[in-house]
């Protein structure tokens, strides 16, 4: 114990310098790791929102059977959407029809 001095350690620029990287990298994969759990997590919380968006209350409803539902909700709405266009169209037609006949 007598040969243990608790003395004041002089670092030279090497020890620094590699104190430092090894120093730096353990947290930074600490606070990668911990970025990337909440990452996980909040598109977890996202894929449930959606999940009871659509009403898919089952508890095996996976992130692709959510994704295949959403996609599958999404073109049954752009098809209506289309099938509203033309009727407008033909609605519109149908009453500058009329209000020409009416002059």
């Amino acid at each position: 114990m007598g040969s243990e001095s608790l003395g004041p350690v002089v670092e030279t620029s090497e020890n620094r310098s590699s104190g430092k990287m090894n120093q730096g990298k353990a947290p930074r994969r600490v606070h990668k790791a911990e970025r990337e759990k909440m990452k996980r997590e909040h598109l977890n919380e996202l894929f449930l929102d959606l999940a009871n968006t659509l009403d898919l209350n089952e508890q095996n409803n996976g992130k692709a059977s959510i994704l295949c539902e959403a996609s599958r909700l999404l073109k049954d709405l752009l098809c209506q959407i289309e099938s509203l266009k033309k009727e407008n169209v033909s609605l519109l037609s149908e009453s500058n029809y009329v209000t020409m006949g009416e002059k």
